[in-house]
């Protein structure tokens, strides 16, 4: 007899990776995924189908008022040459973002990438 355990748990953090640091203008956009780790600190397998909001914020030690949407921005899978992954192309149809996304650079700055989960169970502090 074959017995599998399903264990479902909340979201309690999450982690942006992603191999580039710095963006590269005129260069392929760079592909942001995010990790998320359970109540036991545990990673969760997947996230795929859940909404995330990517965000663009000014580095909080600038003090300068770029608009950081002026630098960067998502491109969504739908214009470039990468493949969604499996999940994101359904919220992107829904005008959705997931747990990966694609950042290109527009011009020379600073800005950070910021993600939440976007559900109303989830508290932004």
């Amino acid at each position: 007899m074959l017995r599998c355990d399903v264990i479902i748990d909340k979201i309690t953090a999450i982690q942006i990776m992603t191999i580039t640091k710095e963006l590269h203008l005129e260069e392929a956009p760079s592909k942001f995924h995010i990790l998320g780790f359970g109540s036991k600190d545990n990673e969760l397998s997947t996230l795929d189908g859940v909404p995330f909001t990517w965000l663009l914020e000014s580095p909080k030690q600038t003090s300068t008022l770029i608009d950081p949407q002026s630098i960067m921005r998502f491109m969504p899978f739908s214009e470039s040459l990468y493949e969604a992954p499996k999940g994101i192309a359904t919220l992107e149809e829904k005008r959705m973002q997931g747990d990966t996304v694609l950042v290109e650079g527009i011009k020379t700055g600073s800005a950070e990438v910021i993600a939440r989960v976007n559900d109303p169970l989830y508290k932004v502090y």
